[in-house]
């Protein structure tokens, strides 16, 4: 009934959708590649450490304060010290920051969680809270 150009259409239709499902699967591969399984901390400490950073004008400064001010509590700490000192593989890690007048304070709170992984270091630890 359609003819030639029918079966045109057709073909084209079907050669569409294995190209789409071939964008698809490339699409999931490159997903899966760019974003490895997280690595599993060996052990977390059962309790919380809470610290307080000094205070900035700006929160992001301010909450950075406050993370380095956790780490520094974790490293001083003779049950847990640097391998503990990850702000990047603790659990349950958050930031909380207040408005003080014109400055922010913030507070860090996370179980220190020990990591095998020699690659964190302080310079790739600095991100959002």
């Amino acid at each position: 009934m359609f003819g030639f150009r029918g079966d045109c259409v057709a073909r084209h239709v079907l050669e569409f959708g294995r190209l789409r499902a071939a964008a698809a699967l490339g699409g999931a591969l490159i997903v899966m590649v760019a974003n490895p399984a997280p690595v599993s901390a060996a052990s977390c400490t059962a309790s919380s450490v809470i610290a307080t950073g000094k205070p900035g004008y700006f929160q992001f400064t301010a909450a950075g304060q406050a993370r380095k001010a956790w780490r520094h509590k974790v490293e001083r700490d003779p049950r847990l010290g640097t391998p503990y000192a990850h702000w990047a593989v603790a659990r349950d890690a958050k930031v909380t920051c207040r408005q003080i007048a014109s400055r922010y304070r913030c507070i860090a709170v996370a179980d220190p969680c020990r990591n095998g992984d020699a690659s964190i270091t302080d310079t790739n630890l600095r991100g959002p809270a």
